[in-house]
């Protein structure tokens, strides 16, 4: 293996032709993943589309400079690991913004609301912390799944007229649900998901506050379609 790491390739080769058209299939499946998050405005979508363009630019200039077949894999599974982490992060602003729409049409004070939505940009905030420090696919894929949860485990209390919260207590199973149908259609699984050959995956409706934070999910699966996750896992000593 270190004899092969070794071999110098000239700047136009095999290897970097692969690997640019690895990162440039991530680049379009992870701006398909942000398109799937109805939570996010318009603005968000394209501030998260044009990072994911600005780490892909990076890992290209990387691959580039690569004199070796082992630098050239570095590149490329470096940059698809940044990706990742850009459309985890844009699945956690949805899941986030999902849930304070739903804070926010609750008859609530202002000042209860103002709580509630603090704790969610509090959570949002560690749930991306945790994408940022992760150094597998994996562990992208558990801050994402944790931060998902946590979001949505944030309890708005029933209302003076007595209307109670539609998600308290549905909201984390419905998105773990429809991560996993979806992430089964890919061919990939999430940690724990067992088997989910007979699950059948929808879209949920996003009108309905019950599948409002499942729409978050979506971005779980789609990371992990498309990136591999669970199949690929990177080690760094």
């Amino acid at each position: 293996m270190a004899n092969i790491n070794a071999i110098v390739i000239p700047t136009s080769s095999v290897a970097k032709t692969k690997a640019t058209a690895d990162l440039n299939n991530a680049v379009a499946d992870a701006k398909q993943a942000i398109d799937q998050d109805t939570n996010l405005t318009p603005d968000q979508k394209q501030a998260a589309k044009e990072q994911i363009d600005q780490d892909a630019k990076q890992a290209q200039e990387i691959i580039d400079q690569a004199t070796t077949d082992g630098a050239v894999k570095d590149a490329v599974d470096n940059g698809q690991l940044t990706i990742a982490k850009d459309v985890a992060k844009a699945a956690i602003d949805n899941a986030a913004a999902g849930k304070k729409a739903a804070i926010n049409a609750a008859g609530l004070t202002d000042a209860q609301k103002a709580a509630l939505n603090s704790e969610v940009d509090s959570l949002a905030q560690q749930a991306k912390n945790a994408i940022n420090q992760a150094l597998t696919d994996s562990a992208v894929t558990t801050a994402l799944n944790d931060g998902i949860a946590a979001i949505n485990a944030v309890v708005i209390p029933a209302s003076e007229n007595g209307a109670g919260d539609t998600q308290n207590g549905a909201a984390t199973g419905t998105t773990t649900g429809t991560a996993q149908s979806a992430g089964q259609l890919a061919g990939a699984q999430l940690p724990g998901q067992g088997n989910t050959a007979n699950r059948k995956a929808t879209l949920p409706q996003t009108g309905n506050d019950n599948n409002r934070l499942a729409i978050a999910g979506l971005a779980a699966a789609s990371l992990l379609g498309l990136f591999g996750l669970g199949k690929r896992d990177r080690k760094k000593n």
